[in-house]
């Protein structure tokens, strides 16, 4: 008998054991979880098991089974999970039937094991983030600062990221642990955080603006850090829209090159600003009939954005598209500004007082009266904004008058819910069913956009909050990152020239530049090469990026990610058969070139009003000619050169037309040489007026270069229907 309840008991063991053994697996791939508290669940059968092998052992042995000694034989069980087992008892049965010393060895296991575990899982969690925490330092992370509803939604939607609670209780502390969100607990304490960060890794301190965090608390804290961490440190800091230029200005702009280099501010109104005018440019919508063959727009057409409601959305990709959106048009073999005309419909009066329109249509004009030098040409032509209800008869008018076969029109809708938006946008395709030139954008926020884009019903949804905040967007935001490679790309430091410079020749080349961007010492190198920028600097450069493909638009070009399918690639001869600049294989050793009309002139002329749109909506001012000439200094090449910029005093003596520039040129030529009396014409070749001429120069380069520069940081020149 005692041998078949033996085998019975070895049978139900393993059978329990199998249980556990499957149970346990079950949680780490299921519930990702090592231990859990499903594992107190294992002592009941474990504790049955190790009784019912005493009970058998007690009555082989002859021992009276009463109450007293069944109540000491619980005792004893519970003594098998702190390894005391009662080997006495047990020897005399194992001896005549050893099977149950394999029983007894099972459930000593199954009795420790489920100890060990049911301890462990009282502080499993403690132990996971404790775990987890090390692991994400370890191999460098994102480490968001203060808990606020962001922070949170990005840390649980980021696996590469911690949480830092900077004011929690214990009790917040333990909720937030219970709910899987990495995270530690401390004051904003330097020697705390950089004894947590690894040796020559790369990290991102993350505030969002619901954190409550003071930013000049935050900039001083990571002033410190930065100055004694060996490796990568980048801190980024949500700002509301009015208090991008404060921060930028008084803040960062105060903190030494090196520290200032590698704080960035975001706003998901800018970064939706900044994505759209890259995804969508006007350039690329136009019809081909109103270029000329060099990218100038015809005399004749007439280009229109309109939007529809004014809120913070639609404000910021205002002051975005009058930067970005600069044409030219030609005539009498002269190139001339083509302001793009811009209609604000919206029923609030307050929508209709801002910053943007106060400088547009009053204090740039106020600025520039008595300047030495031409004053700029218009930014844009801003149509008097006033109160219009979007479903008046008026506003109907307005569409009805400004959509025809002589102008083209973008309508950007952003009033109220993702419905009545789209719903609004069938009533203006109703209302122009008989036009083609006009293309509408609705802007989504409730995450909507992927959806409403499957219709295909000729509607560009755009704006989800979620991919505003996504780690690409404000970590790895590509176009500061796509400005600071081709900053990198354009500098002269021996350092980038031993692997960055050159044409690419091949697509394994390409590749290996790409990778090298990516080691820490060459991206060090990219990051300190832009700290060397002012952060209006930085600005003008990240939004020169931005109107790549602008500017590829106007070529009938488009822009792709190497990664993405493209059947349709421009060669480097298809480029320059549209880019046509006949100076540059000879050095620009022809000062007349700039005045032409080539379509390297209309670029260079466009990219020269975006240059002037962005200074102006900044502050600056016109240089005087005396402030000027006391900026007089020799280069590096031994060259007389002058500064014409202050950022100090927020001045520009390039701040006019492009033809303006000559007058710069002519103007500083004449104070050097004095005794000079010869005609443009006889000077055109002189070497001195060539160096002077490099106010020109630069917006030509960039552009020459750009379709290898592009090949090199990992991007594609496409057919404009190609492109993505």
């Amino acid at each position: 008998m005692y041998l078949a309840l033996g085998i019975i008991f070895l049978v139900l063991s393993l059978i329990v054991l199998g249980l556990m053994t499957y149970l346990f697996i079950r949680t780490i791939i299921v519930d990702k979880e090592l231990v859990s508290k499903k594992n107190l669940l294992y002592l009941i059968p474990s504790f049955l098991l190790g009784y019912s092998l005493y009970i058998i052992a007690a009555v082989s042995s002859g021992i009276n089974l009463d109450f007293f000694y069944c109540l000491s034989l619980i005792n004893k069980a519970l003594d098998l999970f702190v390894f005391k087992p009662e080997t006495n008892l047990i020897l005399g049965i194992a001896k005549q039937y050893p099977i149950f010393y394999a029983d007894f060895i099972i459930v000593e296991i199954l009795c420790s094991a489920t100890a060990i575990l049911s301890f462990v899982s009282f502080f499993s969690q403690r132990l996971k983030n404790f775990v987890s925490q090390k692991k994400l330092f370890r191999h460098s992370c994102d480490i968001v600062v203060g808990v606020s509803p962001m922070g949170l939604k990005y840390v649980r939607t980021n696996s590469n990221s911690i949480l830092w609670g900077t004011n929690i209780g214990k009790s917040e502390y333990a909720d937030l642990i219970k709910s899987g969100t990495v995270v530690f607990r401390s004051r904003l304490d330097a020697k705390y955080l950089l004894h947590k960060l690894k040796k020559s890794k790369e990290y991102h301190i993350i505030a969002f603006c619901d954190s409550n965090q003071s930013y000049l608390e935050l900039i001083n804290f990571f002033s410190l850090i930065k100055k004694k961490y060996d490796g990568t440190l980048f801190i980024h800091l949500e700002v509301q829209t009015d208090e991008i230029k404060v921060i930028n200005e008084k803040f960062i702009a105060k903190t030494e090159q090196s520290v200032g280099a590698y704080i960035t501010c975001f706003n998901k109104y800018e970064l939706l600003a900044r994505k759209f005018v890259f995804e969508y440019p006007m350039s690329k919508y136009l019809p081909r009939s109103f270029y000329l063959d060099n990218c100038a727009i015809k005399e004749s057409k007439q280009l229109n954005v309109v939007f529809v409601g004014f809120g913070k959305v639609n404000y910021r990709l205002f002051c975005m598209t009058a930067m970005q959106f600069q044409f030219a048009e030609c005539a009498d073999g002269r190139l001339s500004s083509k302001p793009v005309h811009y209609y604000v419909i919206d029923n609030n009066e307050n929508s209709m007082h801002n910053e943007n329109f106060s400088k547009i249509l009053y204090e740039i004009n106020e600025k520039f009266k008595g300047c030495d030098f031409e004053k700029p040409d218009k930014i844009c032509d801003l149509i008097t904004p006033k109160k219009i209800d979007a479903n008046s008869v008026e506003a109907k008018e307005v569409f009805k008058k400004i959509v025809n076969e002589d102008s083209y029109t973008y309508f950007i809708i952003s009033l109220d819910d993702d419905l009545v938006d789209s719903a609004y946008a069938q009533t203006i395709r109703k209302l122009l069913a008989d036009e083609e030139n006009y293309q509408i954008f609705v802007r989504t926020k409730n995450g909507n956009c992927s959806k409403l884009n499957e219709s295909n019903d000729g509607i560009v949804y755009f704006g989800d909050e979620k991919d505003a905040y996504s780690r690409d967007s404000i970590v790895n935001e590509h176009l500061t990152e796509l400005a600071m490679r081709i900053n990198l790309l354009y500098n002269d430091t021996t350092e980038s020239a031993n692997w960055s410079s050159g044409t690419v020749q091949s697509e394994s080349k390409r590749k290996a530049i790409l990778e090298r961007f990516k080691e820490a010492q060459n991206r060090k190198i990219m990051v300190e090469e832009w700290g060397k920028l002012d952060v209006d600097q930085q600005f003008s450069n990240i939004y020169h990026a931005l109107n790549i493909p602008f500017k590829l638009g106007l070529l009938g070009f488009g822009l792709s990610k190497q990664d993405e399918n493209c059947t349709r690639v421009i060669t480097k001869e298809e480029y320059f058969d549209k880019y046509v600049n006949p100076c540059i294989n000879s050095g620009y050793n022809n000062y007349s070139f700039y005045f032409e009309t080539y379509s390297s002139n209309v670029l260079a002329f466009i990219e020269h009003a975006r240059w002037n749109a962005y200074y102006l909506l900044s502050d600056y001012s016109q240089m005087s000619k005396n402030t000027l000439l006391s900026r007089q200094y020799v280069n590096e090449y031994g060259q007389t050169d002058f500064k014409r910029r202050d950022c100090s005093q927020k001045l520009h003596a390039c701040l006019t037309t492009y033809h303006g520039l000559n007058e710069i040129i002519l103007f500083l030529f004449s104070k050097l040489y004095p005794d000079e009396q010869k005609t443009i014409r006889e000077l055109n070749s002189d070497g001195r007026l060539l160096a002077l001429s490099a106010i020109y120069n630069y917006d030509y380069m960039t552009l020459d270069a750009l379709y290898d520069r592009l090949l090199t940081i990992g991007l594609l020149v496409v057919d404009e229907n190609e492109s993505k």
